[in-house]
């Protein structure tokens, strides 16, 4: 589950950039910046979620 929780933050990651450039001309920087944090505050918590819930816990 390891292998997914990281190709799962690199994809969000991935987005976030994808999203800060395009709205680089059309949206003010600080709602840019505050979209990519959002973006990476749920690759952060879909990662955690992946690696404590989602798979062969040690000792089952």
């Amino acid at each position: 589950m390891e292998i997914a929780a990281v190709i799962f933050v690199l994809i969000v990651l991935g987005i976030a950039f994808i999203a800060f450039r395009v709205l680089k001309k059309t949206v003010k920087l600080a709602f840019r910046l505050m979209l990519v944090f959002v973006l990476l505050l749920a690759a952060a918590t879909g990662a955690v979620a992946l690696l404590f819930f989602g798979g062969n816990l040690p000792g089952q």
